[in-house]
This record gives C-alpha cells, structure tokens and sequence, in this order.
C-alpha cells in the first residue's frame, strides 16, 4: 500500500510539474529557448540581451507581422525596454524597428508580455529581439533556459559596448538561450 500512495503521489508530482506556466509560450514562432530555469548574474550595469533570426527562419513569415513579445524576467531590473531590430550583420543588429520603456509593468518571477502598438512586417530578412535591462548591484532579472545554447540565442552587450555571445563573454562556463520568443500573425 505504501509503494502504491509513494507511485500515486510521484505521479500527482509530474502531471503539476509538467503543467507549467511555460506551456502557453511553447506556441512561440520565433524563439531558441526551452522552459525558464535561472538567469545569469550581473553585477552594475545595462546589459542588453537577444536572439537574431536569421533571414532563413523569418522568411516562413514574409508578409506577416511580428505582434507580440514575450520574455521572463527573474528579479525586477530598474529599467527595463524591449528593442527590435532589422538585418544588420550576422553579430550585430542593424536600424531599430521598434523600442518600448516597460520598466513600469515588469513583475517579478514571470513571463512578461508586450503586444506591439505597431505590428511589424516580417520581410524575410533578419530579426533581433531584444532586452534591455540595467540595475545597481548583482541581479539575474532577464531568464534563460538550461541550454545548450543554439546558433543566435544569446546574443548580449554590457552598457553599450560590443555584441557578444554569453558562451564568449563567460569562456563558454554559461551556455544558455535567453527566455525571448516572438509571436507572428
């Protein structure tokens, strides 16, 4: 009887941990990422933090627009904007499409979401969406899953300087893809 409760309730524990906030975001069109499970520590500073799509992964949506975007932020940053890109080149992004502040609606522990004022048509050439956060002291605000990182999924740059991959700036200890993920109609 006992290994029959232990067996029921190992079950009970499964079906709860697979029905997960990330199951709604699984719907994503552009995305790299798995399921939230940490984010990197940051000590002072702006770090922006994004996925390219390249132009054979948006070319599927050429004539659609990108309307949405959602992302996880672990501990509030005190700012934080959402970016969006064009083709630039294959490590750093080109003209800017689109910015929104939404430092004022960011909570704590969770998927946030931002339905573009102004949809974006996709033209089939190369995407950055991007976060931008900056705090004082050590945070983990912008999530990541548990990698490996894929081509393009952690694109990163502290306080405006260049554009990296995390596996680079960290000798490759962080292997990870950022919690961003594009929605397209």
């Amino acid at each position: 009887m006992k290994i029959q409760t232990i067996l029921f309730s190992l079950l009970c524990l499964m079906a709860f941990a697979t029905c997960s906030d990330d199951d709604t975001q699984d719907s994503a069109d552009l995305k790299y990422d798995g399921q939230n499970f940490s984010a990197p520590l940051f000590t002072d500073s702006a770090i922006e933090a994004g996925c390219r799509f390249p132009s054979n992964l948006t070319s599927n949506f050429t004539g659609q627009n990108l309307t949405e975007v959602q992302f996880y932020i672990m501990q509030v940053p005190t700012t934080c904007e959402l970016l969006i890109y064009d083709q630039g080149t294959s490590s750093t992004p080109g003209t800017l499409l689109y910015e929104r502040d939404l430092s004022s609606s960011i909570q704590a522990d969770g998927w946030q979401s931002h339905n573009l004022g102004t949809p974006i048509e996709l033209t089939g050439e190369d995407l950055w969406i991007n976060i931008k956060v900056s705090h004082t002291g050590s945070q983990q605000s912008i999530g990541c899953d548990q990698g490996p990182a894929l081509q393009n999924g952690d694109w990163m740059r502290l306080d405006n300087g260049g554009w990296q991959t995390l596996r680079n700036y960290s000798n490759n200890e962080v292997n990870i893809n950022w919690n961003i993920r594009g929605f397209v109609e």
